[in-house]
């Protein structure tokens, strides 16, 4: 069997550059995602997802959210993170 290179798998800030490539993991899962996540739908697009990674970019600085890119190479393969914080009773929304 031949070597096979695989790009790491990398957590890490989103930046306005991942918005092409968020567009396409959310398109190639919204069968999957739709019965959950109600922003999700099959016309998704560039400004929705500009839009979202200027929220998360903008909570970051704030800490008022903590939005992640999981990315290979150039992919995105989802998001994780945590919102709606609650300082008062100490807890999050995790996702």
């Amino acid at each position: 069997m031949p070597d096979e290179v695989f790009s790491p798998i990398v957590i890490r800030p989103f930046t306005p550059d991942d918005a092409p490539a968020l567009v396409g993991a959310v398109r190639e899962s919204v069968a999957e995602l739709t019965p959950w996540m109600p922003w999700c739908h099959p016309g998704y697009s560039l400004q929705d997802a500009g839009t979202f990674i200027k929220t998360a970019m903008d909570g970051l600085a704030k800490r008022t959210c903590f939005e992640f890119a999981i990315t290979s190479g150039a992919a995105v393969l989802g998001v994780s993170g945590f919102n709606q914080l609650d300082k008062a009773n100490l807890r999050a929304n995790v996702g």
